[in-house]
This record gives structure tokens, sequence and C-alpha cells, in this order.
């Protein structure tokens, strides 16, 4: 049986541990949206909505998942009755809400995939029906453990359901494994297929490979998944409330990295964006600038030397033309090989 000692412990890991991975998909997040509103010519509403609920969902597991291990922390070998609902109700929740929050940003990439890559409507299909299966998979398995137990208390307060009547734990634990080995093809195939399209690609090597290595991250979390997988056997054994506890601590830390390597995955190719649109705020910036001061220069030192009313509306007159001029070409484009139409702004990705 886990000690408090060895729950105390695993507690202050998980939370050491899993809290930098959510600051960075955040921080990734944040970048992504930045980009986004910097260039609103990019029609991708889906995309933006899945990426906004895939963060919010996973801000949601990394905040009851801290709310499941302070509860942990708080065990109290002397009340029980008390100490032990409270903290089994949050440990299961925490891994309940990992059957949503882990699936969705799966759909995300799925939209990276097919907008990227654009690939033929058989393999599109494919894509799509693994992620509706997927989140099927992660919709039952989270009503699971609310219809498991009559009633619902049962399964986090034996202390005060002592006859509940509950289906066997190896139903939800082998759904739970399932949906697992499910989540876990999906992760290595999502890597896989975008390495075989680069990889034929005419590009440098060197591009090649750090573009695979980018899309690649989902076997990071596929290898994150196998380990939660490990230890999700461990609930077939019917632990009792305090390895309840301790083994839902160790595998929310999985389910906490999966969820981020995931959402980052589906974040991680808008850095360049993200870096793009800051050069273009800096250097739209620093023009305005230097074309204010330079006119500003331009006009004041003409004033000294011409002392004549006439001089010095005409001196105004060409500043006010040259700063028309440098507005119009900083705004439109004419493209020459097209018979001087206007150019259309280059598309955002």
């Amino acid at each position: 049986m886990a000690t408090y000692e060895q729950i105390d412990h695993i507690a202050i890991v998980a939370s050491a541990v899993t809290w930098p991975f959510t600051g960075i998909s955040t921080v990734l997040f944040f970048m992504r949206m930045f980009a986004q509103l910097r260039h609103t010519t990019q029609k991708s509403y889906w995309e933006d909505l899945m990426l906004t609920l895939s963060w919010s969902f996973a801000i949601a597991q990394a905040a009851i998942f801290q709310v499941a291990l302070n509860a942990a922390r708080d065990l109290d070998e002397n009340n029980l009755p008390v100490t032990v609902p409270k903290a089994a109700f949050w440990a299961i929740l925490t891994n309940n809400w990992s059957f949503l929050s882990i699936e969705l940003p799966k759909v995300c990439v799925a939209i990276l995939l097919v907008r990227l890559f654009r690939p033929a409507p058989w393999l599109r299909i494919i894509i799509w029906g693994l992620c509706v299966i997927i989140n099927v998979l992660a919709v039952g398995g989270f009503i699971i453990t609310w219809v498991m137990c009559n009633p619902v208390a049962g399964q986090w307060d034996p202390y005060r359901y002592p006859t509940a009547k509950c289906w066997p734990r190896s139903i939800q634990i082998t759904y739970a494994c399932v949906s697992c080995g499910v989540s876990s093809f999906i992760n290595i195939a999502f890597s896989i297929y975008p390495a075989i399209v680069v990889w034929k690609l005419q590009m440098p090597r060197w591009k090649k490979i750090s573009t695979i290595g980018l899309m690649s991250l989902g076997l990071v979390a596929f290898a994150f998944s196998v380990v939660k997988l490990y230890h999700m056997t461990f609930l077939l054994a019917g632990p009792g409330p305090l390895d309840l506890i301790y083994l839902c601590a160790q595998l929310g830390i999985w389910n906490r990295i999966e969820n981020d390597f995931v959402l980052m995955v589906g974040l991680l190719p808008f850095i360049p964006s993200f870096f793009k649109a800051c050069t273009n705020l800096t250097t739209r910036s620093s023009s305005s600038d230097s074309r204010f001061k330079g006119n500003e220069y331009y006009s004041i030192n003409s004033n000294k030397q011409r002392k004549g009313p006439d001089d010095q509306l005409e001196v105004e007159m060409i500043s006010l033309e040259q700063q028309l001029k440098e507005d119009a070409s900083s705004s439109l484009s004419f493209d020459r090989n097209n018979g001087g139409k206007l150019a259309k702004p280059a598309s955002f990705s």
C-alpha cells in the first residue's frame, strides 16, 4: 500500500514536472494568436477555434490536476473518512478529464496535415476518420466514469457508501487501455505520414531533417502514451483508496505531458510566422520613424535656407508629395509580370 510520504513526494514531483510544459504550450499558443492577428488575410476560423478549445481544455486539466495534488498532500491518517474522498474525487476527475483534453489537439494536428500536405481524398478520409473515432471513444470514457456506480460518489467515497453498486473496475480500465492504444497509434501515424511526404520533396537535406524532426514530435507523445498505458494496467488490480490516489497521480503526470506535447505539435509550425509578424511590425515602425524624422529634418533645414513665403510653400509641397509617394508605394505593390495590375497580398501561414 502507498504511504503518505510516497503520495506527498509524487505530488511535489508532479507539480514540478508538468507546469513547465503547460507554460511552454501556453507561450506557443499566444505566439500563434499574435501571428494570426497580425495577418488577417488567412481564413482559418476552424483551426483557430480548435486550437483555442484545445488550449482551454489543457489549462483546465492542469488546474484540476493541481487541485488533486493539493488534496493528496492534505491527506490525514487520523481523519481518512474526510480527507480520502476529496483526494480520490479529484484524482479520478483529473484522469477522467484527460479523455477529452488529450484527444482534442489531435484534431488540430489533422487540420494542419490536411492544409499543408493536401492528401488524396482517401487519405483525407482516413485522417478525419481517426480523429472522429478517438474523440468518440474519449467522450464515451468520460461518460463511463459518471455512470459506473450507483450512487456515483460510491467510487471515491467508500466510507459513506460502503454498499454502492458499481461495475467491475476492469471494465473502465480496459476501455481506457483500448482508448489509449488507439490514441498511441494516431500519435505515431500523424508523425510518420508527414515524414514520408517531406522526405520525397525536392529541398535541401538539412531542411528535410529539421522539418521531419519538428513534425515528428508526435513520436515523443507516443512514447509518453505507452508509459501511461503501462501504469494504467496497475489499476486492474482494484487498488485501495491510497493506492488509487498514488496511481492516479502517476497517470496524471503522463497525461499532462502527453497533452502538452500533442498541443505543441499543432502549434510549433507557426513559430516562423510569429517571428515574421514581429519583423514586419518592427520594420514598419522603423520605417515610419525614419520617414517622419527625415521629412521634419528636410523641412526645417529648407526653411532655414529659404526665407521667402513662396519658397517655404514650395518646400512644404515637395515634402508632402514625397510622403504621399512613399505611403502609396508601401501600401500597394504592382505586379509587372501581370500587366501592371495590383498584386494580391501574399497569404499568411
